[in-house]
């Protein structure tokens, strides 16, 4: 290391070289430069780099050390120059002081002899000549990074960047550190990075001027800034009070102040470039456009158009402010003014022969809602032929805007109403007291609060947004920001939006008189609140825009919103046909699906529903449905608002589709009805029934799809016929089968359910025929239960008498036997002695004895006698 501590460096000169107090041109590694407890008190540089100290490529630290009163002429770096590559190790300057250093240029022969040094008059000297370019004042970084700490700069000068200059492609870090009571000639009055990067982290800017960029500036299209938590204040200059920039890649300005900063002509506390801006979390307060009063430019142009060149000889134009007119005063005949009323004319220009593409401009002070008269009082034309005219191009306020105002030959008064044809001319007029931003750029403003700025005789007292055409429009958008107390003599209390695209997003504006307070001169200005998809803001117009109080509210059921920023309830839109929502907050609506329909009733059952605003979907009622191809044929695109109702002949159950009424019933208002008695649908999809036809002697049940059911006294035949009952078949009875009865008073008799009279008999359940009993077994006329008679007649083939069963009941069933005399079927029983047992047992006993005879006596043994 090469190490100075404790020691005093006054007054030492180096006429051409670098650095007239330490000159660091080692250049090898491993030999770095350490500065500690120094105090450099002026030193001077003439032609040379640095007043006092230079350093190139070795590491350096500077500590606690004491820069006053150094000078650089015609180079950079007052105090301090700092020089490298971007890969050399960082310098670090911690805890340093640098007061009144100076870096400016002066042409050859500024100085005299014995003007060299402070005791000598030279700074005097140099301050009053015209300067060149020379950059910073104390201290100047090029090419290499740089660690700044805890360092203060006060009262130091140069031509650009009066306290610290970062130069081409140099990285520093500045945390901390305090700039106060710099000023530059030209820029940067304590800060310039051109082509640069810096992060500025704390500290404070204080009392700063220079006329483009008042604490700092910035150019160079690598240029990246990064300020924070830094407090700006008292910084002035014409252009950009705090911060100024050009055409630089970003400038982000996050959690600082800005008070009382001024411009004379735009960004009273920053104007922005064709840069990406992000602005978040500033407050700025009392800062202010101070423009010089409105005036009234005119170019005047006139011309005749070379036929007559002699043509409106001797006329004039007159300019008049408009309470000096008096109408009564001229002649509209004579077309001429009277000596009084062109006394008070505030401009007279002749018209003289054979003027041809002339012009004159010129300039009167006037308020913003000045009015002036223009009149024009005719010549003689020397051959009568009248063909010249006067053009007035336009009028400017300021000189920066314009109206369009045509060919004014006729000689009728011409009023020019300065505040209602106010216009301004790419982006050249004054304005942006808090911020002013112009260019090509995306920008953002986000919780930030602007208060109690000012644009006098100007524009935009908050913020002014510029862009010189809408296809290279400037985009600016503003989140959560607060505008309080802000006045603009013109237009833009809060807001001033020229050809860019300007998005303010729940702002709060507090003032009370609404006027000018946000304008929009082409491009767009579009105001949301903050609230995000599915909710709207409590917000209130103001000037076009909004103020709002940042409360979100949910869009109630039945509506949705898709998007952020609604304003009021009127942002959350209603569902559209055939979708709903049953939810507050909805981002979007469900789409009623086949067999359901939109309504605003969640127990609706008549199929009728809303166009929109529906909270339920709700299934179709039987008979009705929805369409599948809703969308002409290309499928639903959306869901439905109402059921349809099914052709006739059809009905729908599941709601999504018709189908034909089955067999047996009729279609009527879309549901599906069953037949009556005594009619009949054959086939599906009918709309009525039919009755069933009287030759066929056949009748129907509810319900049927044919006439199946025999009238009485008929039954169906095995060939489907309905054939008269005869002898022995009981038609007339009812009927049961399965335990339900399917027939009634004779009706619906066939094979199987038929019943046949008492003492009559059929062989099977297919039997069409009936056969009467034999009288041996007709118990009837012995007086016998009914239980007991052979033939009982009745339903089915169980028409037998108790225990009796075969052919015309004429056999008694298994362990019975028939009783001779009753013909009854009686059980066998061995105890039992009945008389044609007796008669059984003596033919049985004859039939054993002659048995036995025989045996004993055979024939041939047998004589008779």
């Amino acid at each position: 290391w090469v190490k100075f501590g404790n020691t005093l460096f006054k007054n030492n000169f180096a006429n051409t070289h670098n650095g007239a107090a330490i000159g660091n041109y080692f250049g090898y590694p491993g030999m770095p430069t350490e500065i500690e407890n120094c105090t450099f008190d002026g030193n001077w540089a003439d032609a040379g780099l640095a007043g006092a100290v230079y350093f190139t490529k070795n590491p350096a630290v500077i500590k606690n050390s004491l820069f006053r009163g150094n000078v650089a002429v015609n180079k950079n770096g007052g105090a301090v120059m700092i020089a490298g590559d971007d890969d050399d190790e960082p310098v670090l300057i911690d805890g340093c002081t640098f007061s009144e250093n100076l870096a400016l240029g002066a042409p050859a022969g500024t100085l005299g002899a014995g003007e060299v040094g402070q005791d000598g008059g030279g700074i005097a000297a140099i301050r009053a000549a015209e300067h060149t370019p020379a950059f910073g004042g104390a201290v100047a970084i090029s090419k290499r990074s740089a660690l700044i700490t805890n360092t203060n700069f006060d009262g130091n000068e140069a031509y650009a960047g009066g306290a610290l200059a970062v130069l081409d492609g140099a990285h520093v870090t500045s945390t901390d550190s305090s700039f106060s009571g710099n000023n530059a000639s030209a820029q940067a009055g304590s800060v310039l990075v051109s082509g640069s990067s810096l992060d500025l982290r704390g500290g404070s800017m204080t009392g700063s001027s220079a006329p483009v960029g008042g604490g700092m500036h910035i150019e160079g299209t690598a240029a990246i800034v990064e300020v924070s938590n830094t407090d700006v204040s008292s910084c002035s200059a014409d252009y950009g009070g705090a911060i100024s920039t050009s055409i630089i890649e970003r400038l982000d300005v996050a959690n600082s102040s800005f008070n009382g900063c001024t411009a004379v002509v735009q960004g009273g506390a920053i104007k922005s470039v064709a840069a990406v801006g992000n602005f978040i979390n500033l407050s700025l307060a009392d800062c202010i456009v101070d423009a010089p009063s409105t005036q009234l430019c005119m170019t005047l142009n006139k011309y005749n158009d070379g036929s007559v060149l002699d043509a409106w000889d001797g006329g004039k134009w007159y300019l008049f402010r408009a309470d000096d007119f008096d109408n009564r005063t001229w002649d509209p005949d004579a077309r001429v003014l009277d000596d009084e009323a062109a006394s008070a004319a505030v401009r007279i220009i002749s018209y003289s022969i054979g003027e041809v593409e002339t012009s004159e401009e010129f300039c009167l002070d006037a308020a913003a809602d000045a009015q002036f008269v223009m009149f024009l009082t005719r010549g003689w034309a020397t051959d009568g032929n009248a063909n010249g005219e006067i053009d007035m191009n336009h009028w400017r306020l300021s000189g920066e805007g314009y109206v369009e105002a045509g060919a004014m030959a006729d000689p009728e008064p011409a009023t020019l109403d300065m505040s209602s044809s106010y216009k301004y001319d790419k982006g050249l007029e004054p304005g942006g007291a808090g911020l002013h931003i112009s260019g090509a750029g995306v920008n953002t403003v986000r919780e930030s609060t602007i208060r109690s700025s000012y644009a006098r005789n100007a524009v935009g007292a908050a913020i002014a947004v510029i862009s010189e055409t809408v296809d290279a429009a400037t985009i600016l958008t503003v989140v959560d920001t607060k505008f309080y107390g802000s006045e603009a003599d013109h237009y833009g209390k809060a807001v001033y939006s020229y050809l860019s695209g300007v998005t303010i997003t729940n702002a709060v504006v507090d003032n009370t008189e609404t006027d000018k307070t946000f304008f929009a001169g082409g491009g767009s200005l579009r105001c949301t609140s903050g609230c995000g998809p599915g909710y709207f803001g409590d917000c209130e117009e103001i000037d076009g825009c909004f103020t709002c109080s940042g409360k979100c509210t949910p869009c109630p059921i039945g509506t949705f919103r898709s998007s952020a920023g609604a304003i009021g309830s009127d942002g959350c839109e209603a569902c559209g046909e055939g979708s709903m929502t049953d939810v507050i907050g909805s981002v979007e609506c469900q789409t009623c699906v086949l067999g359901t329909y939109a309504t605003e009733n969640a127990s609706d059952t008549d199929g009728y529903g809303v166009s929109s605003g529906a909270v339920a979907c709700a299934e179709c009622p039987f008979g009705r449905y929805t369409r599948e191809d809703r969308g002409g044929g290309k499928g639903a695109s959306t869901g439905a608002s109402s059921c349809e109702t099914c052709n006739p002949g059809k009905t729908s159950e599941s709601g999504t589709s018709c189908s034909d009424c089955e067999k047996g019933k009729f279609g009527e208002n879309s549901e599906c009805k069953e037949c009556n008695a005594g009619y009949y649908a054959r086939k599906s999809g009918q709309v009525e029934c039919d009755q069933c036809p009287f030759e066929l002697h056949a009748t129907s049940t509810p319900g049927s799809a044919n006439c199946t059911v025999c009238k009485e006294n008929y039954f169906r035949a095995a060939s489907g016929e309905c054939q008269q009952c005869v002898e022995g078949m009981a038609c007339s009875a009812t009927c049961e089968q399965d335990g339900y009865e399917v027939c009634e008073g004779g009706q619906g008799v066939n094979l199987t359910n038929m019943a046949v009279s008492e003492g009559w008999y059929r062989y099977s359940l297919m039997s069409q025929e009936v056969h009467a009993c034999s009288s041996l077994v007709d118990c009837k006329a012995n007086g016998i239960d009914d239980g007991a008679c052979g033939c009982v007649g009745g339903k089915g083939v169980f028409t037998c008498g108790n225990n009796q069963e075969g052919l015309l009941c004429s056999s008694c069933e298994e362990s019975y036997y028939r009783e001779s005399y009753t013909s009854e079927c009686l059980e066998c029983s061995t105890n039992l002695l009945t008389l044609s047992n007796v008669l059984f047992l003596i033919f049985m006993g004859f039939v054993c004895g002659y048995l036995v005879f025989t045996a004993m006596y055979p024939p041939e043994k047998l004589q008779l006698y």
